[in-house]
């Protein structure tokens, strides 16, 4: 008998158990999900990242949901994200239930939904924590197909780790996993046995691949929102690097010992503010030894990126218990943790679900950077927009020199013939208003007044101001509002830009 014989004769016995025993498995769970799993259909619109005076077309996204509660659905934030309607459909059912957003947060990527007081209730899930998952658990990826339809696979876990979310640049715990299944939709559920493990983030379908957010997170965000005012993920307030070059730890007078790592920043008004320093080698956080490429040991998940440990082993307002090296002394330190709010940062994100202050004056639009305006231009965005503006993102996009600083931009200009020979002057970064310095669109709106107007703007790097001519200023406004079909030429910040 050839090899290749043998191994379709072993297939053809072996199969049919495999079949059956999946089979069996996935009637169980079809029966015990038929009240709990649901498509969550979203028509959602966002302002435009460079026009902020429209909003762009409507589109839509589809994925799922599971029932945490009577009435209550967990999904992920990036399914519901700008949503003008959301409707969940229950398994092989036609009947779009109408569902509101009572808890989002995209810093971990997830959104607690609410349906409708007569709606009939849903049997909740358990959650499962990820501690309990490894690389022998049986796991089960579910959707539903495209007649709603109970549809699962197998799945196993390749790795964990701290990673950037797919939707926002903010480190996550997230699982890895092959699965047997190609997810057809956002936040496919991730079953082990009867318990919620996860919901998947992202899936490749080239690699079979899934990025799954464990059950850990799902149990925190469910907690946290259950028992408001939310209080959400913590947050040191400090920038870091790995600190291995031998003489650098002598510098610093780290070399009696290899751990440790180095302290580089710190944002204005954090915990991390008030007690740290640049070139502080921070040895010890809450009791666990940091080691020199910022990892540790962490009792559930093994050896793990340090960023887990501030985020999810300790909630804002906690304080923690640290130790550094400075100046070459040992000494213990208490910092206090915070949540991070968007409006914080020098370059914002998650800014479309609002409409962003913004100020066009003879054709030259005005605003405050933002990360939706960088990765507008797709994939390769650090290639094809100024390097400056990436250059400020990529290093210190967190960090503030003082509160309130952001970067205001010029960033577009509408053609006309009052600004004919400005179109070179794209993107640059605004630094003055009529000869005054500016932090923010705060300023620019606090120089020119409720009825004022601007007829100088300085640009960073550029050694002349750009003028516009005031007495013409008006009626070309008129003419560009009327050109363009703009609304309002002005949408000065509102009194709280707080998230």
């Amino acid at each position: 008998m050839t090899r290749s014989t043998l191994l379709a004769s072993l297939l053809v016995l072996v199969c049919p158990l495999a079949t059956w025993s999946v089979s069996a498995e996935t009637n169980e769970l079809a029966s015990s999900l038929a009240s709990s799993l649901v498509r969550i259909s979203v028509t959602a619109q966002e302002f435009d990242a460079y026009m902020p005076w429209q909003k762009r077309k409507p589109h839509s996204r589809v994925g799922y949901g599971i029932a945490v509660g009577p009435r209550r659905l967990l999904t992920t934030d990036s399914l519901v994200r700008n949503g003008t309607l959301i409707e969940v459909q229950r398994p092989q059912s036609g009947e779009r239930l109408a569902a509101t957003v009572i808890e989002s947060d995209h810093q971990i990527g997830l959104a607690l939904l609410e349906v409708g007081p007569d709606t009939p209730p849903f049997s909740a899930v358990k959650v499962l924590p990820d501690r309990q998952l490894d690389g022998n658990s049986r796991l089960q990826v579910v959707q539903l197909d495209s007649t709603l339809a109970l549809q699962t696979g197998g799945a196993q876990v390749l790795s964990v780790a701290m990673t950037s979310l797919p939707s926002a640049p903010y480190p996550i715990l997230l699982y890895t996993l092959l699965t047997d299944i190609a997810v057809n939709g956002k936040s496919a559920i991730l079953m082990s046995g009867d318990r919620l493990a996860g919901l998947v983030l992202q899936y490749s379908g080239s690699r079979r691949t899934a990025e799954v957010l464990p059950g850990s997170i799902i149990a925190r965000f469910l907690d946290d929102a259950g028992e408001p005012p939310y209080a959400g993920f913590a947050m040191a307030g400090f920038q870091w690097r790995s600190l291995v070059d031998p003489v650098r730890r002598a510098y610093l007078g780290a070399d009696h010992t290899s751990d440790g790592i180095l302290i580089l920043a710190c944002i204005p008004g954090t915990g991390a503010d008030r007690i740290l320093k640049p070139n502080d080698v921070l040895l010890e956080w809450d009791g666990y030894r940091i080691d020199n490429l910022g990892y540790y040991t962490d009792p559930d998940l093994g050896r793990i990126s340090m960023p887990h440990l501030i985020k999810f082993r300790r909630a804002p307002g906690e304080r923690v218990p640290l130790r550094v090296i400075r100046d070459g002394k040992e000494m213990g330190l208490e910092l206090l943790l915070a949540r991070h709010r968007d409006s914080d940062a020098l370059v914002p994100e998650n800014t479309l679900r609002d409409q962003a202050p913004y100020l066009i004056e003879g054709g030259l639009v005005m605003m405050e950077l933002n990360g939706h305006f960088l990765r507008s231009r797709g994939s390769s965005w650090t290639h094809s927009t100024d390097p400056r503006l990436a250059h400020i993102y990529l290093t210190r996009a967190t960090s503030p020199e003082q509160p309130g600083d952001r970067v205001v931009i010029l960033a577009g200009i509408l053609p006309d013939r009052i600004n004919q020979d400005y179109g070179m002057f794209g993107h640059e970064i605004v630094t003055s208003i009529n000869g005054r310095p500016i932090r923010n669109m705060r300023d620019i709106y606090n120089i020119i007044g409720p009825n004022g107007q601007v007829e100088r703007i300085g640009l960073q790097g550029v050694g002349i101001e750009l003028a516009l001519d005031a007495a013409a200023l008006p009626e070309a406004n008129r003419r560009i509002a009327r050109l363009y079909r703009i609304p309002s030429l002005r949408n000065p910040p509102s009194p709280s830009s707080r998230d």
